[in-house]
């Protein structure tokens, strides 16, 4: 835009005066040029009328003197004719050219050839009669014809001096130019007022378009110009509007650009936590299920009052907690579903209580209320003790010299937005965990549910304790708040759905362990040989005969002996053969066989095993030898 206000303004002007000067110019030349000439043929003609009417009076007399052959009266004739100021010289010949008499002029004075030039002159035509002029722009010749009646005697041939008429066709000139430039100053005097306003409004629109980046949205005032100009203001002023909208588009795009990376960056950690988590479930589980299995059946080999008893319960503890934390992870990640229910968050604080003392240590004042009303949540207990944990963790690296926690849980009206179905409810359960330590600025409490962020030193956290704590409140369809404040501590505040009232009765006090020893044949199929053994000992203490098999290649063989079974327990996901395919086999050699299936692995490892035949328990390990027994005593009961 600047370049072309730029070019229109001089290319205007330069259009503007240099046609005005080219066409003055061109005038100047033309008058004078005209001038000069209409000066030059009016004394030509006037030296031409002279000369004709002097020698068309000098023929007559000369005519008369040729027929009487007086040379002398024809000299003396031709001396009163040369001392015309015009002539040059004057000479008389023969019809044929032949010079018979000649005078010209010197330094002033008429001076009569001694001797006639023998040259004979070259006689025009008499086409048409009468006086005839020759003229080569130095001089003038006019041939004038001598005679007698009808008879031709001769010519007068007379040569007039033009230089005089080119004194005065340049004197003509000068006057001429002089009075053109005149004009041409005049004219530009005259172009250079009436363009002053357009020029001027030019100017003003070239300043304002070097300016545009920094006047966006700022309109060119002017008075009314020409109509090309106007047009151009108006652009100009449509311009820097539209700058201005396409900079609030740009910020606004920018700062869309950032979330939406941010959001892709979120997506990737997200799923490369998945993909750890899901890589690692299987075993970790499996680890986890003989760790469990294996430390209950120490603890209840243990007469009670035993100091080793606290050392095997906290063994269950740390097992049920890392348990806790691979499901929230998995759920964190999308990897498995969340199991929602009414939990009594109640309980659920009651069986932390002491874990989360033991966790955030002696320095630190652990403070726990809840109301004399039971709060009962829409969600899944484990994952509710690990948001409490999570949080307890983060408050104890907070206060690094000690201070309190505080724990409280209740019911809170109107909660934040969140990932409510349907908007946010009238009232949700609230979890609220409250630090005094150090507190957080807001760019940092902005981030602090972001995967792998920490501001903690290397070695210290993981970045993974918040981002846990937000995807499991997210799968539950809750909210978690944030409060902190540099130097006055920090409160998160989670709510989750509440159940309704009718499922709130089946919040259990406490978790159903069968005590009754059962009866009956099982077929056990695990590949892993913990797991495969600690079952076997579970059911085998719980009264039952157990076959066990390492794939299910060997689980078709043990069915094809002949042998009889009451149940079928088998890992999922297995080589050779899966779970699945197994109890299909199982079924087609013994109808209605029951079966219950177990898996380390998630929810989307095992949709590719196909699904699971109607009716049939899924265990999702780890698994604890109780909840094994009372699963199994289920499955059985429709036979006793």
């Amino acid at each position: 835009m600047l370049e072309r206000l730029a070019s229109l303004r001089h290319g205007l002007a330069f259009r503007v005066y240099g046609i005005a000067a080219l066409a003055l110019v061109s005038g100047l030349g033309t008058f004078a040029f005209l001038q000069a000439q209409r000066e030059r043929r009016l004394y030509r003609d006037m030296v031409l009328a002279g000369a004709s009417a002097t020698v068309a009076t000098a023929t007559e007399t000369l005519a008369r003197d040729l027929v009487l052959g007086d040379y002398a009266a024809i000299d003396d004739a031709l001396r009163q004719v040369a001392r015309m100021p015009s002539v040059l010289s004057l000479r008389v010949c023969e019809p044929d050219g032949r010079v018979l008499s000649e005078v010209s002029r010197e330094a002033g004075e008429v001076r009569l050839a001694g001797t006639p030039s023998p040259t004979v002159l070259q006689v025009p035509p008499r086409v048409p009669p009468g006086p005839r002029e020759v003229d080569d722009g130095a001089t003038l010749e006019v041939w004038h014809p001598i005679t007698a009646g009808d008879h031709p005697l001769g010519w007068l041939r007379a040569t007039l001096d033009l230089s005089p008429l080119r004194v005065i066709v340049r004197e003509q000139t000068i006057r001429a130019f002089g009075l053109a430039l005149a004009l041409t100053l005049a004219c530009v005097a005259l172009l250079t007022w009436s363009l002053r306003r357009p020029l001027g409004n030019i100017r003003r629109v070239a300043g304002f378009a070097r300016q545009l980046d920094a006047r966006k949205g700022e309109a060119l005032e002017m008075p009314q110009c020409v109509e090309e100009v106007d047009q151009l203001r108006d652009a100009l002023n449509a311009a820097s509007a539209e700058l201005q909208r396409s900079e609030h588009r740009l910020l606004h795009d920018a700062a869309e650009k950032q979330a939406l990376s941010a959001q892709l960056l979120q997506a990737q950690k997200m799923e490369a936590l998945g993909l750890l988590a899901g890589g690692v479930a299987h075993d970790f589980n499996n680890i986890l299920t003989a760790i469990i299995g294996y430390a209950n059946l120490a603890l209840s080999a243990l007469e009670p009052g035993r100091s080793e008893r606290d050392d095997l319960e906290q063994i269950l503890v740390a097992a049920e907690r890392a348990a806790a934390l691979t499901k929230s992870l998995l759920a964190f990640s999308r990897k498995q579903p969340t199991e929602l229910g009414p939990v009594d968050l109640r309980q659920v604080l009651a069986g932390m209580e002491k874990m989360v003392k033991r966790l955030v240590g002696e320095d630190i004042q652990v403070q726990v209320t809840s109301g004399p009303e039971r709060v009962v949540a829409m969600a899944d207990g484990g994952q509710v003790g690990q948001i409490l944990l999570n949080l307890a963790a983060n408050a104890r690296d907070a206060m690094p010299r000690g201070g309190t926690l505080s724990i409280t849980i209740g019911r809170a009206a109107h909660p934040p937005p969140g990932a409510w179905e349907g908007g946010p409810p009238e009232e949700a359960a609230c979890l609220t965990v409250a630090d005094t330590g150090a507190g957080m600025e807001e760019s940092v409490r902005q981030r602090i549910f972001e995967p792998f962020f920490t501001t903690k030193g290397l070695g210290r956290g993981t970045g993974l304790g918040l981002s846990i704590v937000h995807g499991v409140v997210t799968q539950h369809k809750g909210a978690v708040e944030v409060l902190s404040e540099p130097g006055r501590g920090t409160t998160f505040r989670v709510f989750l759905p509440l159940a309704p009232d009718g499922a709130s009765a089946l919040a259990r006090e406490t978790p159903l362990i069968p005590a009754a020893r059962g009866s009956g044949s099982v077929l056990l199929v695990e590949d892993d040989p913990q797991v495969n053994r600690i079952v076997r000992l579970t059911l085998e203490e719980a009264g039952y005969t157990v076959t066990s098999v390492e794939n299910g290649r060997q689980g078709v063989a043990a069915l094809s002996d002949g042998r009889r079974f009451d149940l079928l327990v088998s890992d999922v996901i297995m080589p050779e053969m899966n779970g699945v395919e197994l109890l299909a086999e199982a079924r087609r050699r013994a109808p209605g066989l029951p079966a219950i299936l177990m898996s380390g692995y998630t929810a989307d490892a095992l949709e590719r095993s196909g699904p699971l035949p109607e009716g049939v328990e899924l265990l999702q390990k780890p698994v604890t030898p109780q909840r094994i027994r009372a699963k199994v005593q289920e499955a059985l009961a429709p036979r006793h």
